[in-house]
């Protein structure tokens, strides 16, 4: 989400955007397309929503031409001298939707919130969005950034919360952190013995300059993506995705590796979601075909070593509302205790071996720059990769609260697949805005600090 300074930037690449997939073939989705840091596809009464750095919305009926949504009701005022809306995400439990996003404010200082609803739909009687407050905060003088939220579920239906940035900070520090929640309220579970604020709220997965972090389970595997590079530089962005993967969420991630980069007309892919329901799979992710960021979506294979694989630009409609008898891949829910019980994370993968492919990501331009996001405006970042080891947290993956009923897809779908309804969503925002708060951040990239986050 530092790269999300620079993100305001890429929200108006998201606003104007023309889509183009990364891998060899161009995107196919179309339409209000526009964004920047989206969040994965969550499904409610027969759409799917895509939530943005600035804070607008965008809808679809079929996953690929893409409309202008209401925006949520954000709690605008979470921290002080915020910046705007960065990088939002959810998932659906319980019965309703928690989004997580995150703030951040000059003086390095930063925040994720949580907003609930039962739906999605504007139109439906049962919409509305109630504040649950702050998740993490950390204060001026952290060495990390509380950006880039992603909810999962584990194997055993525990909800966590993965998230951080290391841009403005040393490039051996922690960076991605995993944070386990309360399964009903969404909000850190106080008594896992990671939980330590601020100075250490969590497991630390990842250090060094890496942020836009994603969890995603699979056959017996919790796999990590992350950015490195530099975005919201247009077609000059170096954002490229990462990966590694464990056999218990809190890691180690090893065997670390580049899922997908810039190719073609895709400049600089970033921020990932995972999309599965109803046997299929694909990822989401913003990238730069011209100077403004646009929605891309690939589908989503696997290798004979259970390694995701980046394949061609989606083309087919979703089948929604997607309705299933039993959880998609990536689902945790198929192994989620009682309320109350006391689920312990480790699945042991039928194949532990693996073989690291690809060369580390390219160095991108070291500083940092800070941006404005406002409403409709997107706040982005660039991202210079450095170090690549992976600190595991040290505790293991379990929690005091059991899993509570999911209906949908922790690190896919999110979905409630019941009825169907009409809404819109978009990355709405007035052109004039967004270019002020272009300004604003090229004015700030001016005055960076050396080794400072790109935002």
């Amino acid at each position: 989400m530092f790269a999300s300074k620079i993100r305001t930037r890429l929200s108006l690449a998201a606003l104007l955007g023309l889509v183009t997939i990364a891998a060899p073939v161009r995107a196919q989705t179309s339409g209000a397309n526009g964004t920047h840091d989206p969040s994965r596809m969550l499904e409610s009464d027969g759409k799917v929503y895509v939530y943005s750095t600035g804070g607008g919305t965008m809808v679809s009926s079929d996953g690929l031409v893409w409309a202008t949504g209401t925006a949520p009701s954000w709690n605008r005022n979470l921290l002080a001298n915020n910046e705007g809306i960065w990088a939002p995400d959810g998932i659906y439990l319980n019965g309703q939707y928690y989004l997580y996003y995150a703030m951040y404010a000059a003086n390095k200082s930063s925040a994720i919130g949580l907003i609930t609803s039962p739906t999605l739909d504007p139109s439906s009687a049962s919409y509305k969005w109630t504040d649950q407050g702050a998740v993490v905060t950390g204060p001026a003088g952290s060495t990390f950034s509380m950006i880039d939220p992603c909810p999962v579920l584990d194997a055993q239906g525990n909800l966590w919360l993965s998230w951080g940035g290391g841009y403005p900070f040393s490039s051996s520090a922690n960076s991605i952190w995993l944070t386990r929640l309360d399964n009903t309220t969404g909000l850190p579970l106080t008594s896992d013995p990671s939980y330590k604020p601020p100075a250490s709220p969590g497991y630390p997965l990842e250090q060094g300059h890496k942020e836009g972090s994603y969890v995603y389970y699979h056959s017996g595997y919790y796999y990590l993506f992350w950015q490195t590079g530099s975005c919201c530089s247009g077609t000059a962005s170096t954002y490229e995705i990462n990966m590694a993967r464990a056999t218990a969420i809190t890691g180690p991630y090893t065997d670390d590796r580049i899922f997908y980069a810039s190719n073609g007309d895709v400049h600089g892919p970033g921020q990932i979601g995972i999309y599965s329901c109803g046997g299929v799979e694909r990822f989401t992710y913003h990238y730069y075909p011209t100077a403004e960021s646009v929605l891309g979506e690939n589908e989503l294979t696997w290798s004979s070593d259970n390694w995701p694989v980046a394949g061609p630009p989606a083309t087919t409609s979703l089948n929604l509302p997607c309705a299933e008898t039993t959880p998609p891949e990536g689902d945790a829910s198929a192994s989620i205790p009682d309320a109350g019980s006391d689920a312990t994370t480790s699945t042991e993968p039928t194949d532990a071996t693996s073989t690291s492919s690809g060369d580390a990501a390219p160095e991108g331009p070291d500083g940092s720059v800070s941006t404005v996001s406002t409403d409709g405006g997107q706040a982005d970042g660039t991202t210079t990769k450095s170090g690549t080891g992976s600190e595991a947290g040290s505790a293991p993956a379990n929690g005091g609260d059991g899993g509570a009923e999911n209906t949908g897809n922790s690190s896919g779908c999110g979905c409630k697949t019941a009825g169907a309804s009409s809404s819109r969503g978009g990355f709405a925002a007035p052109i004039g805005l967004i270019g002020l708060v272009l300004a604003a951040r090229r004015r700030r990239r001016a005055v960076r600090v050396p080794g400072a986050p790109r935002f």
